[in-house]
């Protein structure tokens, strides 16, 4: 049986599984952030700051701001970001525009019938894979084996 060339990513379904751990599993770094931010003004405004306790809060803000770089960083997989600059709007972009540009829209299976619905999409490809790596030989392999000339001992 010919198999017909389909061209498709698999990444769409890391992807979703991805975004249903993150939903799951809240990080939420920039909320963080400006709570964090917040708490800073507020020991500052104090009658009597405490030195230790703004101390803390940097702490705590410098590793928020480091986690949430590090996230885009992984997220946009910009080389530029290892060379110094900042997370900018245009990582934030750069981004999006490959997640938008790597997202399946659709898929048509063996017999050309397209599906735009992500868990048919999902099983189409599944479905393809799975048919692609089973085996379906029942040959007797014993007449291959017949062919092959034995080693000089």
């Amino acid at each position: 049986m010919e198999r017909p060339f389909t061209s498709f990513s698999i990444s769409y379904t890391s992807e979703e599984c991805t975004t249903k751990w993150k939903r799951q599993n809240p990080t939420n770094t920039a909320a963080e952030i400006n709570s964090l931010k917040q708490e800073l003004e507020a020991a500052f405004v104090q009658s009597d700051p405490s030195f230790t306790t703004i101390k803390d809060i940097k702490q705590k803000l410098s590793r928020a701001y480091y986690l949430e770089e590090v996230y885009w960083k992984q997220k946009s997989r910009n080389q530029w970001l290892l060379e110094g600059d900042r997370n900018t709007k245009f990582f934030h972009g750069c981004a999006r525009t490959r997640k938008a540009r790597n997202r399946m829209v659709s898929i048509k299976n063996s017999n050309g019938v397209e599906f735009t619905r992500d868990e048919d999409i999902s099983a189409v490809a599944t479905g393809y894979f799975q048919d692609l790596f089973q085996s379906t030989s029942t040959e007797d392999w014993g007449d291959f084996f017949d062919n092959i000339s034995s080693p000089v001992t």
